[in-house]
């Protein structure tokens, strides 16, 4: 169909006369024309006298390629019209979010005598919310499906019968149980009891809302939340302890999209929800509610308006057209319709708009308006505006950057302040195909902008519609700092000079010569980052200007007759050396992947990372998305000094660690032979630290050295290992070897020789440290110094020694007086927050929870008895174990011939979680001992200095003066529980002190049977 655009009245005279010949034998039409005229004369009206200025602020928006058009719906009248509460005031906090939900068909409100309300001061009931989420994740149609198939109870409404659709939908998708359904489905609800059944009217509180939006959402998508269940924001509410411990992971996730944020201070958990709260909730969701709709929300202003009107002069089509810059830069065209027909019929297709506190029309947008819109993409249809202010216009000045994000319409300056500011480019001033911007109203080449000259941006709500040209920028002769940035493709250096000055030179790639030193470049070692990192591919021989990258240390010489040109080129690179755990990776499509890394001393960071990021692990060349959660990871990093206290770090290279960066042994001894051919090195006499110090004994000891990230040093100085072959032999000097495990082997990382006395300090705690070079311990009178040399292994990984922090719980090994050779930090031994108990199984509701008809609670050696039930939680995270198997949480059922019903389990349990159920005996007597030896294959363990214990006298006596050797055997059913936690029997250490429990007397076994063997059944590793 093709349109008139109206612009003047002469055109609507034309169109007049037009129609009254056309319709002089039909007097319908005739009227139908006069009506239609009579709307376009007003509309041109308020086109003609608001346009004008908004033309000339947005130069070009009229003539510019619309990006999308979007139409509004027919059944946006009703809504509108629906949406006029009586009893939602203008100046109500919750009315725009109540608007906009019911714009989005989410919620419809009642009709009470005639009268429109939303009752926004009502509690939410169950049934409401489950229908709001059901509609917000697009399964209406499907609930109303659901409803058809449910039994009607004779006399039942319409609404209750939508509500049961809806309910037994969420009982499909898992937000309810099978037995909620049931109770809601129970016809005379007032039979049910409020503590023990789902009452569908019943007012819903918060946490159960948080965990039904994740639910909803994840079900339908994953990808936008999920339960989180490391937990860090739910601690900062005062109220944490009054959660659900299983809604917490439900109630992070909300908090952390900051779907719901309580008030500040409190989460209130278990308040209800007021109607209106529910709606600025879902409003809260944002993009996650789109996402899920299928919709997206755009911004922008309203840069014209006009009308246009059928060309084939009957007027039965009228378009009120709106013209919105969108804040991508590009023309958004939304329009509202209104078609009639013969029979003078009309139908409106238009969006529902939320101006000033009221209901209204795509007609009464305005020019300047700043608006937020909601669309449907795929249907192309406008859903909701909201009108947010007025039109806003500034000048902005400032140095012109290079054109780096022209690309993706964005244009940078620097201000008279350093502070770089970043805006979208109207699409009228750039052309990415003749690479031409737009400058004093002249297209200038991208190569020719006046980068690092002053410009003036004409600015409208965030929005660049003129760029006008200003003075040069004042230049030095010579400089030196850090870079900033490196432009490759407009031969462009930004640096921060040591004033703290940004300043900007271009060179020229085929005359600029260029000299670059590594970092960690000394007399006897060349090429460590090569070492290190494989693939970090800077060799200081070939620089070349394409070398020097954002952190370089440079010190320029400028062209005396062009200060702004680059002659020469001296840098250093300013790189560093991390080690963290992948928490997670956010896949960005072209753009690379976002990494986010928590560092060795619990900090957390995000890195960008993109294709030129080589990724390693082992010898095997990896991309990007193959780093997973949970790797540790090593990464090379540039870091870019952008200001006092303001560095920019960025990833060159991620290696991975292919078996979790898990530290080895640590071993003392002196330097034997090295074999370069068979990349191994020897140590004589050597020794193992384990917890109690220096053990096992070899004369001598080979080490694989073949791994390239080995470090050797003498004390403090960095050295490579032909300096210590030729000067660091004799009988004098202790090595210390550290080593990471390998797929079962053991490869050295770490080397470092000294020459003073060794002794090994018991662990303490940790009770002040500088972060670099100095510590001091519980137990410890005197400082103990740490430099570049000193091991330092913190909870099984090689860690740098800022990681250390107090009240780390440590090992020192000295060498030298007070200085640390190698430092070992662990857990703090404490099992204080996990419960062992014992009870018979009196109930199970499965994949739930069970109950227990009395307990026992073990406390030191004793079970304390008590009489009362105690209900624990299960899931599929909780290990079930009897004597022979592993069982499935389907196996732990209440009926059939496999009921567990009359059971006695052994329960370990933190708080209210049961994690393990274990079939084992009743186990009163006890065993301590240090571990001598570990087997695995036949599950027994070796103990030394063993004492036992008398259940009479309630007292430890030792097995046997002479040899306390003694040996407990492992089962199925055994359980081993270190720092809090359950361990597998390869995680214990030679070293570790073990409390044991067994069903026999060891000292009456051993006077009459002469056995040091014993069954343990629960241990506890008491270091």
């Amino acid at each position: 169909m093709k349109f008139t655009r109206i612009k003047n009245i002469n055109a609507l005279i034309d169109i007049k006369n037009t129609r009254k010949k056309n319709a002089s034998g039909n007097p319908v039409l005739f009227r139908a024309g006069l009506r239609c005229l009579a709307f376009v004369l007003v509309f041109s009206l308020m086109i003609n006298t608001l346009s004008y200025g908004a033309i000339e602020e947005d130069r070009g928006i009229v003539s510019a390629d619309i990006d999308n058009t979007y139409v509004g719906r027919s059944s946006a009248t009703v809504m509108q019209t629906n949406l006029d509460f009586s009893d939602v005031a203008d100046s109500y906090w919750g009315k725009e979010a109540i608007s906009r939900m019911g714009a989005l068909d989410i919620t419809k409100g009642y009709i009470i005598g005639g009268v429109r309300q939303f009752r926004p001061t009502a509690q939410m009931s169950k049934e409401e919310a489950i229908a709001f989420i059901m509609r917000a994740i697009g399964l209406e149609e499907e609930a109303k499906l659901a409803a058809e198939n449910l039994n009607q109870v004779e006399g039942e409404n319409t609404i209750n019968l939508w509500s049961k659709g809806y309910l037994s939908l969420a009982a499909q998708i898992g937000l309810i149980t099978a037995a909620n359904l049931a109770d809601a489905l129970v016809a005379d609800q007032t039979v049910l009891d409020p503590e023990f059944n789902f009452i569908r009217s019943a007012p819903v509180s918060r946490e159960e809302v948080s965990k039904w939006l994740v639910q909803a959402i994840n079900n339908q998508n994953p990808a936008l939340i999920e339960p989180l269940y490391r937990q860090q924001n739910v601690f900062t509410f005062d109220d944490f302890d009054q959660m659900d411990p299983l809604l917490i992971p439900y109630i992070e996730a909300v908090v952390d999209k900051e779907i719901m944020i309580g008030d500040g201070t409190s989460f209130n958990p278990k308040d209800n929800l007021l109607r209106a709260e529910m709606m600025q909730i879902m409003k809260n969701m944002d993009t996650i509610l789109y996402d899920t709709m299928n919709l997206a929300e755009k911004s922008g202003y309203v840069g014209h308006v006009e009308v246009d009107v059928d060309g084939d002069g009957n007027g039965n089509l009228i378009r009120h057209q709106v013209y919105v810059r969108n804040a991508q830069g590009s023309v958004d065209l939304l329009v509202q319709e209104r078609e009639k027909d013969l029979l003078d019929n009309e139908e409106v297709r238009d969006a529902v708009v939320y101006r000033n506190n009221d209901i209204q029309s795509l007609i009464n947008l305005q020019e300047g308006d700043t608006i937020h819109y909601v669309v449907d993409e795929q249907n192309d249809e406008v859903v909701y505006v909201e009108v947010v202010t007025s039109p806003y216009k500034y000048t902005v000045k400032g140095a012109l950057e290079p054109l780096y994000d022209i690309e993706d319409g964005m244009i940078t300056v620097v201000n008279s302040y350093g502070n770089n500011l970043t805006y979208t480019l109207a699409d009228t001033l750039y052309d990415l195909n003749a690479d031409l911007i737009v400058i004093d109203e002249k297209y200038v080449p991208f190569t020719k902008a006046p980068i690092t000259n002053q410009v003036s941006l004409t600015v409208k709500n965030q929005l660049v519609i003129q760029i006008d040209f200003g003075g040069e920028l004042v230049t030095t002769d010579e400089i030196s700092g850090i870079v900033i940035e490196h432009n490759r493709d407009f031969n462009y250096i930004r640096i921060s000079d040591w004033d703290g000055n940004e300043q900007i030179k271009r060179y020229n790639e085929s005359t600029v010569e260029v000299e670059k030193e590594d970092y960690y470049d000394n007399e006897d070692q060349v090429g460590y980052l090569d070492q290190l990192f494989p693939y970090y591919g800077f060799d200081e021989d070939d620089a070349h200007v394409d070398d020097i990258e954002a952190g370089d240390i440079v010190h320029l010489k400028l062209d005396p007759a062009d200060t702004g040109n680059i002659l020469a080129i001296s840098a250093k690179t300013n790189y560093t050396v991390k080690y963290g755990e992948i928490l997670t990776a956010l896949d960005r499509g072209d753009d690379g992947f976002t990494y986010t890394i928590e560092m060795d001393d619990n900090s957390i960071y995000s890195y960008d990372a993109d294709d030129s990021v080589a990724v390693i692990k082992g010898s095997q060349s990896l991309g990007l998305g193959d780093v997973a959660s949970g790797d540790i990871v090593r990464i090379l990093v540039n870091q870019v000094v952008i200001g006092p206290g303001s560095v920019n770090e960025v990833i060159k290279e991620i290696n991975i660690d292919p078996n979790g960066n898990v530290a080895g042994n640590i071993y003392k001894g002196i330097l034997g032979t090295i074999n370069t051919s068979q990349e191994t090195i020897a140590l004589n006499n050597s020794y193992e630290l384990i917890q109690t110090g220096w053990k096992n004994y070899q004369s001598t000891r080979t080490l694989d050295i073949s791994g390239d990230q080995v470090e050797y040093y003498f004390e403090d100085e960095r050295i490579t290992l032909s300096y210590a072959d030729k000067y660091l032999r004799s009988q004098d000097m202790d090595v210390y070897a550290a080593c990471e495990n390998y797929f079962g082997t053991e490869k050295v990382t770490k080397v470092t020789f000294r020459s003073g006395r060794d002794s090994v300090l018991p662990y303490s705690n940790v009770t002040l440290t500088n972060g670099f070079n100095q510590l001091e311990t519980q137990y410890y009178d005197d400082t103990i110094g740490i430099d570049d040399g000193t091991i330092v292994v913190k909870n099984g990984r090689f860690v740098s020694a800022s990681n250390i922090i107090a009240p780390d719980y440590t090992q020192v090994v000295l060498n030298g007086g007070d200085q640390a050779a190698v430092i070992t930090v662990k857990p703090e031994p404490n099992n204080d927050a996990i419960s062992v108990m014992r009870g018979r199984i009196a109930q199970i509701n499965e994949y739930e929870d069970f109950t227990v008809q009395s307990h026992a609670s073990l406390s030191g050696m004793d079970w304390i008895y008590s009489p009362i039930e105690r209900t624990f939680q299960i899931d599929y995270k909780t290990i079930i174990k009897d004597t022979e198997d592993v069982l499935g949480i389907d196996d732990f059922i209440g009926y059939s011939d496999a009921s567990k019903v009359d059971e006695v389990y052994t329960i370990i349990a933190d708080g209210v979680n049961a994690t393990h159920i274990l079939l084992g005996p009743y186990v009163k007597d006890g065993v301590i001992g240090e571990v001598t030896e570990v087997d695995v294959t036949d599950s027994k363990i070796s103990l030394k200095d063993t004492i036992v214990y008398d259940q009479t006298s309630k007292s430890w006596n030792e097995l046997s003066r002479p040899n306390s050797f003694s040996q407990a055997e492992i089962f199925n059913e055994s359980v081993i529980i270190k720092n809090n936690e359950v361990i597998d029997l390869d995680q214990l250490q030679v070293g570790d002190k073990l409390r044991i429990m067994t069903d026999i007397d060891l000292a009456e076994a051993f006077k009459l049977e002469d056995t040091r063997e014993f069954s343990g059944y629960i241990l506890f590793v008491e270091n």
